[in-house]
């Protein structure tokens, strides 16, 4: 077993600017990041509303009697 078990979590980056430069790739890697979120807000936006509108249509499909 090894002495410093947390090693793997010592950082790489000298500072935090480093860490968002990413040697560069910042930009590609913070924009797929951002894009990625982006789309599963939308995702969890689109089923909200979707869920709504199945649950309406179920109420009215009870109260109508069918």
């Amino acid at each position: 077993m090894h002495d410093n078990w947390l090693g793997w979590f010592t950082p790489w980056w000298p500072d935090f600017s480093s860490f968002l430069r990413m040697g560069r790739h910042g930009s590609y890697v913070w924009g797929s990041v951002a894009l990625t979120l982006a789309a599963l807000g939308l995702e969890w936006v689109l089923l909200r509303r979707r869920a709504a509108k199945l649950g309406q249509t179920t109420s009215e499909a009870l109260e109508s009697g069918r």
